[in-house]
């Protein structure tokens, strides 16, 4: 006799995504501009358009570092 099992599927509960946009003026041209992504824990530099010209991915520890940075003078969020 074959047993058989109920499965419930669970549904995703909805994540926010923290996205931070960040302007450093005195280090990139301003077609440019970096994008914190907390969620996926990834710092991209895009152009306007907006083209992804470069992507790192950075462990926790690395994003614990990360993360403080821009609250100096030189960076501006957007």
């Amino acid at each position: 006799m074959q047993k058989t099992y109920s499965t419930r599927l669970k549904q995703r509960e909805a994540v926010e995504t923290k996205i931070s946009h960040l302007s450093l003026s005195d280090l990139l041209p301003p077609d440019r501009r970096l994008v914190l992504n907390l969620g996926t824990r990834t710092l991209s530099l895009l152009t306007d358009g907006p083209a992804l010209m470069m992507e790192q991915q950075f462990s926790g520890n690395e994003m614990r570092m990360l993360v403080p940075l821009p609250r100096s003078r030189t960076v501006q969020w957007l």
